[in-house]
């Protein structure tokens, strides 16, 4: 799953950042690039990355076909529209593991998430510039990051 979050997240990232130049506005997901890899490297020194699984390889494919048509078409914006439906997409599995088990999952990092994005938010907001796509990567983030904290905290 860290190694599907790694690379979507860095593609997300780095066409948020390209699509509205603003570091401002693209701090939350920069550091969330940190985040990801830094976590998919730590499980996979310690030798705790499992091969993904045919849903979340489904998933890097889209990733990899949104980064393409982005790359194809120059345009970041649409790079990362498209990279919003494969970041969906990523938080299925988690809901899924959530929902069965919350007890394993902590809800400390989902908290965090949350209220990062949720900042970036009011970023973009109080940044405003007019184009409604600045607004997209934050709100679905700050949503799937929040679902799966509520999942966590079930039955707590």
């Amino acid at each position: 799953m860290w190694a599907m979050w790694a690379g979507i997240a860095t593609a997300s990232g780095i066409s948020y950042f390209l699509m509205n130049d603003d570091v401002l506005k693209a701090a939350p997901l920069l550091v969330g690039i940190v985040g990801c890899n830094a976590t998919f490297l730590f499980f996979l020194v310690r030798g705790k990355f499992n091969k993904p699984t045919p849903i979340e390889q489904g998933i890097i494919a889209i990733g990899l076909i949104s980064i393409t048509a982005g790359l194809a078409l120059h345009d970041a914006t649409y790079t990362n529209i498209l990279l919003q439906f494969a970041t969906l997409l990523s938080f299925l599995p988690i809901f899924k593991y959530t929902w069965e088990r919350p007890d394993r999952e902590h809800c400390l990092p989902w908290l965090i998430w949350s209220m990062a994005f949720g900042l970036q938010i009011i970023v973009v907001w109080i940044r405003w510039e007019g184009h409604w796509t600045d607004i997209v990567a934050p709100i679905n983030v700050t949503a799937l990051d929040f679902i799966v904290l509520l999942l966590a905290l079930r039955r707590r």
